[in-house]
């Protein structure tokens, strides 16, 4: 678990996380604690609003990168966790289908 700080008009830029997924047995979860509405998170060319008071699942094994093009700094609290049938739990269903398999990030409320 670490404090991950990006300040105003800071980026971070393009790259894969290669082993950190559900389905590599490790994920990251991402707890926003200060952001604004012009951090733009990509994962997989998609964008993620990712707002305070909900964590979010990314895999990181899709190319992912962040500009923070706001006046005030983004500040998340970042976990690295093994996968587990307790924390699977959490996850859509969907996530497990085959043919969904490109969910790249999904959002709970803390």
């Amino acid at each position: 678990m670490r404090l991950m700080h990006l300040g105003s008009g800071a980026a971070i830029p393009m790259h894969v996380d290669r082993t950190l997924s559900l389905d590599h047995g490790s994920i990251r979860l991402h707890m926003p604690l200060a952001t604004n509405d012009q951090v733009e998170f990509y994962v997989g060319g998609i964008r993620y609003p990712m707002q305070v008071g909900e964590c979010w699942y990314m895999n990181a094994t899709y190319p992912h990168e962040v500009f923070n093009k706001g006046a005030t700094d983004r500040i998340h609290l970042v976990f690295d966790c093994k996968s587990s049938e307790a924390l699977r739990k959490y996850f859509p269903s969907a996530y497990f289908e085959p043919s969904k398999k490109r969910i790249l990030a999904c959002k709970y409320r803390w």
